[in-house]
């Protein structure tokens, strides 16, 4: 099964220094804003950043104390690299199925601020799953997708108010695209 209408909209790659990463990615790759992530639970052992540049976002993961978080295993296991590619996905629940279908697993155990929570199911669980907006899937290709379905653009609306639209590709629900 594939599933139409998903587009990229965000590269995530973990990080050991955040500023020289910065630093490195607005030379080489013309980022010219970084806008740190504000909704991560206080004494959080990484810190985020987002900045458009290259054609698409970038969201820097710099870690930063001990974690057995999906971020501290992926930098402890590579080293700095893409951890994760977020995706817009109109039809949340088939664009998961479908990756679960190729043999992909749902990653858990993000949970921000807000008590937003991303969780682990079995894919027979996962009809009667209420899907979060939000959610991390290991399709076994060497980085983890990072689903987002209708209603998750509000948090970055809250997040980057007036630059919404210039920091991220907007959500294709929002502009018509691939309708």
């Amino acid at each position: 099964m594939t599933v139409s209408g998903i587009q990229v909209f965000h590269v995530a790659i973990v990080v050991g220094d955040m500023q020289a990463a910065m630093e490195r990615y607005s030379r080489v790759l013309g980022v010219e804003k970084w806008s740190w992530w504000d909704r991560l639970p206080p004494g959080s052992p990484a810190r985020v950043v987002y900045g458009p540049g290259a054609g698409t976002t970038f969201e820097l993961i710099g870690i930063e104390k001990d974690s057995d978080s999906q971020f501290h295993k992926f930098y402890a296991q590579h080293g700095e690299g893409v951890q994760h590619i977020g995706f817009w996905c109109p039809d949340l629940k088939a664009s998961v199925k479908a990756a679960l279908e190729a043999g992909g697993e749902i990653v858990g155990g993000l949970t921000d601020a807000q008590g937003n929570l991303v969780v682990h199911v079995k894919p027979g669980d996962l009809d009667a799953l209420p899907l979060k907006p939000q959610l991390f899937v290991n399709a076994n290709m060497g980085f983890t997708l990072e689903y987002f379905g209708p209603g998750s653009e509000q948090m970055y609306r809250d997040w980057f108010k007036d630059d919404y639209a210039t920091m991220i590709r907007p959500a294709p629900w929002e502009t018509g695209e691939g309708s």
